[in-house]
């Protein structure tokens, strides 16, 4: 019991599925269901030609597989449920079983309107048991997949009613719909398959030499293919008891030279390069002797999707743009390496397709690297550098010329204006009372600014022995002789406005 647990825990996707295909290929239906459930568990993504173990791959297509299987279970409402998520799912477009899937919802469209064809006429057979009992073994019949019954059916209930038209009208649908399913048939049975059933006929028949040419056969042709394996070891373990000798069996294949899709890609050129961009564009042109069927592309891993979710794919529009395919498609980049591969699909009768890998690495923008903040801190250090040469030169001129720092023009007779002799003043209006002052300085140096706010500040002064009048007379011009005049008529006009208690000084009687 542990053995058999610890074997079934390592079965991986790719047992199940090859499990169910040798199932389908002996019509066990049940089995293959399960089987195929069992993978999708272990992996639900669809792929073509995706790899499974010891670089063996597989067109994995579960949806599309469980559509056929529900089909010829008779579950027709799961079957087209399953072959609408396989094309959800955009993989199976580029695949060969997709003429297949076409013709199984055909198929499916003919037993819609078989069925609504049947519920009209059991409308009009309500009154007639034998008629209800007749349309539910022809149901029955379908649901088996049991035609020529169904067919027996029609034929009678026409001989029985010759003036209904509705056997008539279901007699056409269902010949429609076995069309359909022969062309199906035709289409979706693999050569392979066939052989292999071909092979097991004759092994019940006992022409064993037979089939082992046919099971080997089966074996070549596809290697995957293990229950051909089985069967031919069977079949040479039959022989051998019965001492029977197998004749020498040759294989002969007819392989139609072909040539593989090539893509030319104009953008990027090289198979790796390195961008600073956080996008790459893809532009080229595909071209096969046969034609290209569509380009596929992949992302780090991951089929490329568009914006609404669904996977990009790149087709001819016409005929004869099938030839050489133009491409153009901007994939988005992730820092560091990413890896694009496009594979281009053509149009053979056995399809094949190329895979062409680029890769491409996304560098940091220039702004984030090393070397720029290396740059940036050499230029930052050479422009305060030359910033403070800059200064100490000019200090230099300015002391070596006795540079004046203060600016020379009129006097500043603005209070916000005036910085810097606030110490000063202050001293002057302490010393006034019991001192005359001097200030003497070079030329433009601020002396007549200081008087103007000295004038002020004695203007606002609130001193308790003292009132000032501060008389400011500007000498410069003034002739020798008109000194004193000059200095009396800048006190008076100073003087006037004031209070009559302030003026009697200009009263008394000269001595």
């Amino acid at each position: 019991m542990l053995w058999c647990t610890a074997s079934f825990a390592q079965e991986e996707w790719y047992d199940h599925y090859h499990n169910a295909k040798e199932a389908m290929a002996v019509s066990d239906w049940n089995k293959a269901e399960r089987e195929l459930r069992n993978a999708l568990n272990k992996r639900k993504q669809a792929g073509l030609n995706v790899e499974e173990y010891g670089l063996r791959f597989v067109d994995y297509l579960p949806h599309y597989w469980l559509g056929v299987t529900y089909f010829n279970l008779g579950d027709f409402e799961n079957s087209a449920r399953q072959f609408e998520w396989s094309r959800e799912q955009g993989i199976i477009q580029n695949a060969p079983q997709f003429k297949s899937l076409q013709l199984y919802e055909q198929t499916l469209a003919a037993l819609k309107q078989l069925q609504q064809a049947r519920a009209s006429l059991q409308v009009q057979q309500q009154s007639s048991a034998r008629g209800q009992e007749q349309l539910r073994e022809f149901e029955n019949a379908i649901r088996r997949s049991d035609f020529t019954t169904a067919q027996t059916l029609i034929a009678a209930m026409e001989t029985a009613q010759p003036e209904s038209t509705a056997w008539a009208v279901l007699k056409i649908v269902f010949q429609r719909m076995l069309e359909t399913r022969a062309q199906l048939e035709a289409a979706s049975v693999p050569a392979i398959d066939k052989k292999f059933e071909e092979g097991l006929a004759q092994y019940v028949a006992g022409n064993y030499a037979e089939a082992l040419r046919l099971f080997v056969e089966v074996e070549t042709q596809a290697p995957e293919y293990r229950q051909a394996s089985n069967w031919r070891k069977q079949t040479e373990a039959v022989m051998a008891s019965l001492q029977l000798k197998p004749e020498t069996i040759t294989i002969t294949h007819t392989v139609e030279s072909t040539a593989l899709p090539v893509i030319a890609f104009a953008s990027p050129a090289s198979d790796r390069i390195e961008i600073r961009a956080d996008s790459i564009l893809l532009a080229g042109s595909a071209s096969d002797d046969r034609g290209i069927r569509a380009l596929d592309f992949t992302l780090n891993g991951k089929p490329y999707l568009d914006a609404r979710g669904r996977r990009v794919t790149i087709a001819p529009r016409a005929p004869n743009e099938a030839l050489n395919l133009s491409f153009q498609l901007t994939l988005p980049l992730r820092l560091g390496e990413n890896h694009i591969v496009v594979t281009a699909y053509d149009n053979d009768p056995t399809p094949h397709h190329s895979t062409f890998p680029k890769s491409v690495v996304r560098l940091k923008p220039w702004y984030q690297t090393p070397v720029f903040y290396v740059a940036a801190g050499v230029m930052l250090i050479l422009t305060a550098g030359s910033l403070l040469a800059n200064v100490l030169i000019k200090r230099r001129i300015a002391f070596v010329n006795r540079y004046n720092p203060y600016i020379a023009g009129a006097p500043v007779r603005n209070e916000k204006m005036f910085y810097g002799r606030e110490k000063l003043l202050q001293r002057i209006i302490n010393t006034l009372p019991n001192n005359s002052l001097m200030v003497h300085g070079p030329r433009r140096i601020g002396k007549t600014s200081l008087q103007h706010q000295l004038k002020k500040r004695l203007e606002r002064a609130e001193h308790p022995r003292y009132h000032y009048v501060p008389v400011f007379i500007d000498l410069q011009g003034v002739r020798e002789e008109r000194f004193f005049l000059a200095m009396m008529e800048d006190i008076l006009e100073t003087c006037a406005p004031l209070p009559a208690e302030l003026t009697r000084i200009s009263e008394r009687p000269r001595e």
